[in-house]
């Protein structure tokens, strides 16, 4: 069953690269950008936590998603370990959707000193992102529920 997984977790290596990409060299150029056209030091210090609280939690996901692919090849897919695997997730994704909520005074600073409307845009996706990601996870965690709820009670009347 190792082979059946094998490409999802070249996917999630690829996002941990990715993702570690972005948290060394892109989010530090991007607050020495905010610095250098002197934006408001408390918005780039939220912006700043933002999106390296989101950083945090996508690594998060990252790691329960790994942890899941395990489960997928001990065939243990449907455990009460996946359903708190799926409540982290779900916990993340809303973590992250609230984040880029809470940074939108700051990308909407930004957008005023540039004139653009790309970085509202971005941010929008990435709440909806996050909430889509978390309502994913609240489906998939009711699955595994349900299924070991059936099993409890098969268990029983047999």
């Amino acid at each position: 069953m190792k082979k059946l997984t094998m490409f999802l977790r070249f996917s999630l290596l690829c996002l941990f690269v990715g993702l570690t990409f972005f948290c060394v060299y892109m989010f530090p150029s991007l607050i020495t950008y905010l610095i250098q056209i002197e934006m408001n030091v408390a918005l780039i210090i939220l912006f700043g936590i933002g999106i390296y609280g989101s950083g945090i939690f996508s690594y998060g996901i990252i790691l329960m998603a790994w942890r899941l692919l395990k489960q997928i090849d001990e065939n243990e897919i449907f455990t009460v370990k996946t359903v708190s695997f799926f409540k982290w997730i779900k916990i993340s994704g809303s973590s992250i959707s609230i984040i880029y909520a809470v940074v939108i005074p700051s990308v909407i600073a930004l957008t005023m000193n540039e004139g653009q409307t790309g970085p509202i845009v971005v941010d929008i996706f990435l709440i909806i992102l996050g909430l889509s990601i978390s309502v994913f996870a609240n489906v998939l965690e009711h699955i595994c529920l349900n299924v070991l709820n059936s099993d409890n009670k098969g268990a029983v009347k047999a």
